[in-house]
């Protein structure tokens, strides 16, 4: 099923359904390109990876 998904739909998918702060779901909508989604939505989950890992 992954494969059939584009680039653009897999990210807004991921984007809808991961638990990400208001803000940063703001953020990602509000994006002008599918390059620059893609770069935020990867830097935010690297930033929730290390907060997280702190966590543990």
């Amino acid at each position: 099923m992954l494969k059939k998904l584009s680039t653009e739909e897999l990210t807004n998918n991921l984007v809808s359904v991961l638990p990400l702060g208001v803000e940063d779901k703001q953020m990602l909508i509000e994006t002008s390109t599918l390059t620059h989604r893609v770069r935020a939505f990867t830097a935010i989950l690297e930033s929730n990876s290390e907060t997280s890992a702190f966590r543990h």
